[in-house]
């Protein structure tokens, strides 16, 4: 009677301790040339165990352990979608904060994203060739990519100048793994802190709350 009350306790958090412990590797290319634009983006978990990817003229599919798993179309998950809106707003939920918090709170924010940030350890790059048609036009450009271009070996660009014609082929990449024990001790970090609570939970600002203090 035991094993069948702690069988499927120690099933859940086995799961739960997999699903923590061990990483997602994403992934993202896209490319631009003059017949379009084209993108794939998909991340796999455990060597390819579950597997979700969505491409230009493909959509979005969802594979575990190799079966393709259906998935409801789009004009369903939009439906969804509004239904779910429509009933928060019933209820008098507080609507999405805007850019004007965004922006107020902006140090905050960017300081968390970016300890988010950087437990993706990405890496990437963007090659291929640009042309403008004029010499001097593509030369100022180039100086202008250069100047942007990231130093280090995490992000690599590599697009040359076509002088002469008119060009545009890009391609671009970016791999990632995350870990989603990594992501949740650092979220923990964040609601340990009074001032990012306050932010994520308590839905005023920084500097409002400071003035009405004072």
């Amino acid at each position: 009677m035991e094993w069948l009350i702690l069988g499927p306790l120690l099933l859940v958090v086995g799961v739960l301790l997999a699903v923590l412990l061990v990483p997602f590797d994403l992934r993202a290319e896209s490319a631009i040339d003059a017949a379009g634009v084209t993108g794939r983006a998909d991340a796999r978990w455990a060597g390819g165990l579950a597997h979700f990817a969505i491409a230009s003229g493909e959509g979005v599919s969802l594979r575990l352990m190799g079966v393709a798993v259906p998935l409801p179309a789009r004009s369903e998950r939009r439906a969804d979608h509004e239904t779910g809106r429509d009933q928060a707003g019933r209820r008098g939920e507080r609507a999405p904060r805007g850019p004007g918090w965004a922006w107020r709170n902006r140090q905050e924010l960017g300081r968390m994203f970016g300890r988010l940030w950087r437990t993706l350890g990405l890496r990437g790059g963007v090659e291929g060739l640009v042309g403008l048609g004029d010499p001097a036009d593509t030369a100022l450009l180039h100086g202008v990519l250069s100047a942007l271009a990231p130093r280090g070996a995490t992000f690599v660009v590599a697009v040359e100048p076509a002088w002469l014609d008119e060009a545009l082929q890009l391609r671009g990449w970016a791999r990632a793994r995350l870990w989603p024990a990594h992501v949740l001790v650092v979220s923990l970090g964040f609601l340990l802190r009074a001032e990012d609570r306050r932010v994520l939970l308590g839905g005023a600002d920084l500097g409002q709350t400071g003035e009405r203090d004072g």
